[in-house]
């Protein structure tokens, strides 16, 4: 059954409904716990790949998001399409949730 009246308080100069409900718990919830497998001694995922450098571009968002992505099509065998670190850094501030002013 709903509650038709909740507490009130003065928080900051503003009377404040005390309304707000605790979520039900969820998958999210739970402590991240790693699978304990063997890992190899040595990983070399340098065949193939191309080494970005930015240079004074100041776009390092968009270089290490690139270097993923082109590995994980080398991987996929798909040589042909390369990432564009520019781009990838352009779409990141237009779709970026945090108000940064990029210069």
């Amino acid at each position: 059954m709903a509650r038709k009246s909740f507490p009130k308080a003065k928080v900051a100069g503003k009377k404040r409904i005390l309304n707000a409900r605790k979520d039900t718990p969820d998958i999210r919830d739970r402590m991240y716990e790693p699978a304990l497998i063997q890992l190899q001694p040595e990983i070399d995922n340098r065949s193939g790949t191309d080494v970005l450098d930015q240079g004074e571009e100041g776009a390092c968002t968009g270089f290490g998001l690139a270097a993923v992505i082109n590995l994980l099509n080398v991987k996929k065998k798909d040589l042909q399409f390369k990432a564009s670190p520019r781009m990838l850094y352009e779409m990141a501030k237009k779709h970026s949730v945090f108000d940064i002013r990029y210069s």
